[in-house]
């Protein structure tokens, strides 16, 4: 019930039961997480997260590189 009351799911009523079905779908969920996440602690700033990646070693040099090639191109098709 309070992921219905939060706007995750509703339910259909079958006699005494019920059958909950998302109302959101599982890529919207992962972008409001993530926005919460980077809220919540990194006072709204994705460059703030990514940093602490890059500084607490989960995310390596070469993997940041691909990161920035994936967001360029990202925003030459835009």
């Amino acid at each position: 019930r309070g992921l219905e009351e939060k706007g995750f799911l509703a339910h259909t009523v079958f006699g005494n039961t019920y059958q909950y079905y998302p109302i959101v779908s599982e890529e919207e969920f992962r972008k409001g997480t993530l926005r919460n996440v980077i809220s919540k602690y990194f006072n709204n700033s994705y460059l703030s997260a990514v940093s602490s990646l890059v500084k607490e070693e989960d995310i390596s040099l070469d993997e940041l590189r691909q990161l920035i090639r994936e967001v360029e191109k990202a925003g030459k098709e835009s």
